[in-house]
């Protein structure tokens, strides 16, 4: 896969009810050359199983294993980051 133009960074924690729509509110923009990056920081909902319910290449799910908050999650994301720019979406 080409390097993204831009990574959709998502931390997650007990969105359950919310992140499938924050995602499909990014697939469904006009504009395809992104990646959609999910962290999540130790849920203890269907957070994951709702992520990975949605079959797309461009969507990317990382565990942070234990909650290390959000200063921290995004940190991680930032690292993680595949994109030539990085545009920030909350869970919610």
């Amino acid at each position: 896969m080409m390097r993204p133009r831009v990574t959709v960074a998502i931390p997650v924690f007990n969105g359950a009810p919310y992140i499938k729509r924050a995602i499909s509110s990014v697939l469904n923009q006009s504009m395809g050359d992104f990646e959609i990056l999910v962290i999540d920081d130790g849920s203890t909902d269907t957070s994951c199983a709702e992520v990975e319910s949605m079959e797309d290449d461009r969507i990317r799910l990382l565990k942070n294993g234990q909650n290390h908050g959000l200063a921290w999650t995004r940190n991680r994301l930032m690292a993680e980051a595949k994109g030539e720019f990085l545009a920030w979406l909350d869970q919610d």
